[in-house]
């Protein structure tokens, strides 16, 4: 059961997909994504 506390916390309604990361989950999972490779052409 949700606590009145955290509704705020998960609501996702603003969202464009309610999957999108919040900036809390997002700056957990940036440092692990490896930075994209450049290509010299």
């Amino acid at each position: 059961m949700w606590a009145m506390a955290n509704c705020g916390r998960y609501d996702r309604s603003k969202r464009r997909y309610p999957s999108d990361p919040t900036d809390e989950e997002w700056a957990i999972d940036e440092p692990m994504i490896p930075a994209a490779k450049t290509y010299l052409y």
